[in-house]
């Protein structure tokens, strides 16, 4: 009940998000066995080649510039991961200039019926052994919508959003924490390099890291590429941060 409340709430934020003066209606209909859970709204609509793509990670109709004010695009591709989650299906359609509808799928069942086992795995949020990370951003949108992501990926994700809250969390979680993935530039003068150094001297190890930015300036290029850490610029790939991640924590088992 959890995980469908949160794709609905994911789908009606969307549509608030996409309709400034038209309306928006939530409806449930019986389809056979099933339930058709509609999220309608009277926005911009979408155009028909981006139907296939509004579920990617990071994906912004409308903001090709990717202005963190408008959103991250995380939120239908965390709904749709979490209908995937469940088993469910979850579709678009759209009219440009008229609005869009997100349909999902609901079987009706027995309040106390077992689901049946599934042949493929499955994410599990935040459950799985990946790996516990620590987060640092001071953007709280972008802490809450990149650890909605990194556990569909199967890790326990700390949170911070300045350096005394990670040192704070460093101190508490020591043994814990495998990896950190860290803004930049953080409040009161720190950067994600200083930071992850003064990490490594409270820990009595030397931490993998990863370093985000949307900046490109010559000072702070040194500064990164003489620190020896992965850095990722924004907007960034999520197959590649997965990737890094995974790689970096890789080699600290071996």
């Amino acid at each position: 009940p959890d995980l469908l409340a949160r794709i609905i709430q994911n789908l009606i934020s969307n549509a608030v998000r996409h309709t400034s003066g038209g309306r928006i209606l939530i409806g449930c209909r019986r389809s056979g066995a099933m339930r058709r859970i509609e999220v309608w709204d009277q926005g911009e609509g979408i155009p028909a080649d981006q139907l296939d793509t509004i579920f990617e990670e990071f994906y912004q109709l409308g903001n090709p510039a990717r202005n963190r004010h408008q959103g991250l695009g995380l939120g239908l591709t965390i709904a749709m991961r979490m209908a995937k989650l469940l088993g469910l299906s979850l579709q678009a359609r759209s009219r440009l200039g008229r609005g869009s509808v997100f349909t999902l799928e609901v079987p009706v069942g027995n309040a106390g019926a077992v689901l049946p086992e599934r042949d493929e795995p499955v994410f599990q949020t935040g459950t799985d052994d990946n790996g516990t990370l620590l987060l640092v951003d001071d953007d709280e949108n972008v802490l809450k919508a990149s650890v909605r992501v990194l556990e569909l990926w199967g890790y326990r994700v700390l949170t911070a959003t300045d350096a005394a809250q990670a040192l704070a969390l460093c101190r508490a979680h020591a043994a814990e924490i495998d990896m950190a993935l860290l803004d930049y530039r953080l409040p009161d003068g720190w950067t994600g390099v200083k930071l992850i150094a003064r990490i490594n001297r409270e820990l009595g190890r030397k931490l993998p890291g990863i370093l985000i930015t949307g900046d490109t300036s010559a000072k702070q290029l040194r500064d990164v590429y003489a620190s020896g850490l992965p850095l990722m610029h924004k907007p960034i790939d999520p197959s590649a941060l997965r990737r890094t991640i995974a790689s970096l924590l890789a080699l600290e088992e071996i």
